[in-house]
């Protein structure tokens, strides 16, 4: 009999880009998957791949009406579904799951730590938020966390007992699916097309910014140092994929800069991402807080340096002076040092690149996490 999986998150854009072809792989591996997420197209995408999905609204921000909504649609739905595995993650879904399914006397419940959202806070926000994450170690019966350095300081402030905490072979939630992030002919055709759209000569160097637009992706320093970079270095670009989120908003100089600067260029997120790394010569990934870094793991598969922020997450997603920079946070001189010996050193961009490819072979192919994920399912 196939084991039933239950898999929880909050927006439903993350069963697209934390679970990419996870759960289909799991399917092909003996077990039944359905997922519960907020509405949005992503669900249909995976019912394509003959998995099931619920479409239960679980927002981001504190809503004390929503959230009890929810919690019971979730209680609900567990009542009338059973499930050997419930697999929570994202923190407010994590929560609400988790407390469903242990009402409903699910035996085993799972939470994936992917960041902390309070990882810069103080006081007591950042107290009730550990307190709120405590909440969730416990009504787990196991944890895994997506990288090592996360895991290791959660159990160290004691949000969790170290005899539940967990980690898949080297850590990232998903892995890197190398069916979709490897350079070919294909991929650097649509590249040229992408420069070409965007005013971009064949023989500029592109740096690449991935993710979110917001303060804490340092997107406010990177665009500062881009513009004390473009008054050293003729025919330099700056891609920025991603979407801009008012709960944390770039400084009103930074957006100016970015809507008036030509040789600054702002791309919606789309599922085209494979593209825009084969168009980019550089990946800046000054991120203040990650659970891991996928983005940088995307991006050395795709034959990218990086420069990036040393702080958890990023420092295992990047290895220093191997696939590219750890820069102190905030440091613009050093961001500005760093990103500049790149632009300068094609030789050196090559080889980092192609260090970069080998650890993600080596250590974070899609398919050694999810085995890794299987292996920890069949010893619950």
């Amino acid at each position: 009999m196939k084991k039933k999986i239950c898999i929880v998150v909050a927006p439903s854009f993350v069963l697209y880009i934390l679970y990419r072809n996870q759960m289909a792989y799991l399917q092909e591996h003996g077990f039944e998957v359905t997922a519960i997420a907020s509405p949005g197209e992503e669900h249909q995408l995976l019912r394509d791949q003959g998995i099931k999905t619920y479409e239960i609204s679980i927002t981001r921000e504190p809503s004390i009406l929503q959230d009890l909504k929810s919690l019971t649609k979730l209680f609900w739905h567990f009542v009338t579904h059973r499930y050997d595995i419930v697999h929570v993650s994202t923190p407010k879904a994590a929560l609400l799951a988790s407390i469903a399914a242990r009402l409903t006397f699910h035996r085993n419940v799972i939470y994936t730590i992917r960041g902390r959202a309070y990882e810069n806070f103080e006081g007591r926000k950042l107290k009730l938020f550990e307190f709120l994450e405590f909440i969730s170690c416990t009504l787990a019966n196991k944890v895994i966390s997506i990288s090592k350095e996360l895991g290791n300081d959660i159990v160290n402030k004691r949000l969790c007992p170290s005899r539940k905490m967990n980690i898949i072979g080297s850590g990232s939630g998903n892995g890197v699916d190398l069916n979709i992030f490897t350079r070919n002919k294909t991929l650097d055709y649509e590249a040229r097309n992408l420069r070409e759209k965007l005013g971009i000569s064949s023989d500029a160097l592109v740096i690449l910014s991935m993710g979110r637009i917001r303060r804490e992706k340092g997107i406010n320093e990177l665009v500062r140092v881009f513009e004390k970079i473009s008054e050293v270095e003729e025919n330099v670009h700056l891609i920025l994929q991603g979407h801009y989120e008012d709960v944390d908003p770039l400084c009103d100089d930074v957006m100016k800069t970015i809507k008036t600067r030509a040789n600054i260029h702002h791309i919606h997120f789309n599922r085209s991402a494979n593209v825009t790394y084969a168009a980019s010569d550089i990946l800046a990934f000054p991120s203040h807080r990650e659970g891991f870094g996928n983005v940088a793991l995307e991006a050395s598969a795709m034959l990218l340096p990086i420069v990036s922020y040393n702080v958890i997450g990023c420092r295992e997603s990047v290895s220093h002076n191997i696939s590219g920079f750890l820069v102190e946070k905030e440091n613009e001189n050093d961001l500005f040092n760093k990103l500049l010996l790149l632009i300068n050193d094609k030789n050196l961009r090559d080889k980092m690149g192609k260090m970069g490819r080998k650890r993600i072979e080596a250590e974070f192919k899609s398919e050694v996490v999810w085995d890794g994920l299987i292996e920890f399912y069949n010893q619950l």
